[in-house]
């Protein structure tokens, strides 16, 4: 699942400024037409596309279907599911989107506005609450047209689509203690790359981290993020060395560095513990880019040849150190922020284009991350000196730091 943000506005304004001269009373069909009201914000009149995140519960969707202004006559009007909206998305932002089965939905197909009104009843659907086999996407492309009445449909609000999304739920798992190194099957070369994962880093002193700023507070921040700690590190060709130090250029709060073999560039501050944090590198073959939750934080400009060999976890660790993961991606081609801000609370098709390495992490027993790609990798802490466990809680990463 790649999933984005589609906008793609058309504008209308003669139409609307034609509708705004009509008088209501007049109930003129000149110029006249029927619009979807949720993809007309502002009565701007634009082809919208929405995300909707379906958890546990069934969403009801309450659309207004409305005239511009009313006419003498009964209009009817059809809603249909329009398989071509998800087609053309698709094609257009590289995603896997299917329609969302017939078992997941209640809708009617029609409704009928009165003579003399602007709108009849909204219309109703509903989207029960589903899981997918493998995480597939859906959506619901909506499309409406008239039946009987003498009016159109309105510019680009006769459509409506929704992307729709199940957040992941999961336990995570808990590392501590030595370095853990998986080497790869095969080496994977990547001009373009990007590397996404989710961390929690924990605080296991017992001293609250009210007083957590400043250089006066270093000492406590160095027990929780140690300096030149490497929860991951990416190794082959070049180094990819993501370590946490205590201070940052600033000295008031860590700052999580990447180390290449040879530059290097620091995250802005601020980090905190006890705190899950979605991390991003890309690379676009001149460009490694850091995403903190979904938001560009630093850069560095850099031509370097990629191929990685290994995946090592917990690099230099002291023994209070402790962190947990969830969500664990390598892809070989470098995603654009809306995809990766859209797909970061979501599990992915291990099937998706360009995903080579996958660790879900949510296995909940065991010593064994499953590679859930066909590539078989997996981390195997079995024989090691990394200390495995799994947490208590499952967390919603729609909003895992909700208490």
């Amino acid at each position: 699942m790649k999933l984005m943000n589609f906008t793609k506005y058309l504008a209308c304004s003669a139409l609307f400024l034609s509708m705004a001269a009509c008088e209501d009373n007049d109930y003129s069909v000149i110029e006249n037409g029927v619009y979807i009201a949720e993809a007309a914000p502002s009565d701007k009149f634009n082809q919208q596309i929405e995300n909707l995140v379906i958890d546990d519960e069934n969403v009801e969707l309450k659309l207004n279907i409305r005239l511009a202004a009313p006419v003498s006559e009964n209009v009817n009007v059809s809603v249909s599911l329009d398989q071509s909206l998800i087609d053309a998305y698709n094609q257009k932002n590289s995603t896997v989107f299917e329609l969302l089965p017939e078992a997941y939905r209640e809708m009617k197909e029609s409704l009928e506005i009165p003579a003399g009104e602007v709108s009849g009843e909204p219309f109703v659907i509903t989207i029960k609450s589903y899981i997918t086999p493998n995480n597939e996407s859906y959506a619901l492309p909506l499309r409406i047209s008239v039946t009987s009445g003498n009016v159109s449909t309105v510019g680009s609000a006769d459509k409506l689509m929704y992307l729709l999304k199940t957040p992941n739920k999961q336990k995570s798992v808990v590392l501590s203690g030595s370095e853990k190194v998986t080497t790869f099957k095969s080496p994977f070369p990547a001009s373009k790359w990007t590397f996404e994962y989710w961390i929690k880093v924990n605080n296991n002193t017992g001293i609250p981290t009210g007083n957590w700023e400043g250089e006066a507070n270093k000492p406590l921040r160095t027990q929780v993020f140690q300096g030149n700690s490497a929860p991951v590190h990416l190794d082959g060709s070049e180094s990819v060395l993501l370590r946490y130090w205590p201070d940052g250029v600033k000295k008031i709060a860590p700052t999580l560095q990447c180390q290449l073999n040879g530059a290097y560039f620091d995250s802005s501050e601020f980090w905190w513990p006890d705190t899950w944090y979605h991390i991003a590198y890309t690379y676009d073959g001149s460009t490694l880019t850091l995403y903190k939750d979904g938001v560009e934080d630093n850069k560095l400009i850099v031509s370097k040849n990629f191929n990685f060999k290994k995946l090592i976890l917990c690099t230099s660790f002291n023994w209070r150190m402790q962190v947990e993961f969830a969500q664990i991606r390598l892809w070989n081609e470098c995603l654009p922020v809306n995809l990766i801000k859209d797909g970061m609370s979501s599990q992915v098709p291990s099937d998706a284009d360009g995903l080579i390495g996958y660790w879900k992490c949510n296995e909940g027993e065991g010593n064994v991350l499953k590679d859930c790609t066909s590539n078989g990798n997996d981390i195997n802490f079995a024989g090691s000196y990394t200390n495995v466990s799994w947490s208590e809680k499952t967390y919603n990463f729609s909003n895992p730091n909700k208490k």
